[in-house]
């Protein structure tokens, strides 16, 4: 015989994958993707609900800026007194007002915002930084509550909460306000 051995293949034994082997890794991957999905779908609505939130800080931290830095009062208003419609920065300039910036409406669609006076729910309004950079002499602290529908309500983590104290200092923290 000789040293060097040959390897033979039996006829009709085909090169490849059977249609189990290749169903197989499939099946794992369909049931996988479903296990991950539902928690991917929280983590998009928990971000877009912190992003929604740090817009608004964003906002308030731009208006007390240009308040102290013009020396003059500044206001953020909401767009069609919802603040998940856009808002509009506007300051006193040479007896004019003047747009300093805007916001689009929020993209979530599954946001919803409410705005409180204190602890008291009331509508969206304005909200004035003076020259100091504090709210005016005479106004209540105020929150606004970003809320995703998307979450279960379960431990707050379905809402984020930025409030506004005298000082005019915005801060955003889990939970309701």
């Amino acid at each position: 015989m000789n040293a060097t051995t040959a390897i033979v293949r039996a006829p009709g034994n085909a090169r490849g994958f059977t249609l189990i082997e290749l169903m197989i890794p499939i099946a794992v991957a369909i049931i996988l993707a479903g296990i991950g999905l539902p928690s991917f779908r929280a983590m998009i609505a928990s971000e877009r609900m912190s992003s929604e939130s740090f817009d608004i800080v964003a906002m308030l931290a731009l208006t007390r800026g240009e308040a102290i830095k013009r020396n003059a009062q500044v206001t953020s208003t909401p767009n069609n007194n919802n603040w998940k419609d856009g808002w509009v920065i506007t300051a006193p300039f040479s007896g004019n007002t003047v747009t300093i910036s805007t916001k689009d409406a929020l993209s979530g669609s599954d946001i919803t915002i409410t705005c409180f006076q204190g602890t008291t729910q009331a509508a969206c309004g304005a909200i004035v930084y003076d020259p100091s950079g504090r709210l005016p002499t005479g106004s209540v602290a105020q929150s606004i509550q970003v809320f995703s529908t998307s979450l279960p309500a379960s431990g707050g983590q379905n809402a984020r909460c930025v409030s506004i104290d005298l000082s005019g200092q915005a801060r955003t923290k889990k939970g309701t306000c």
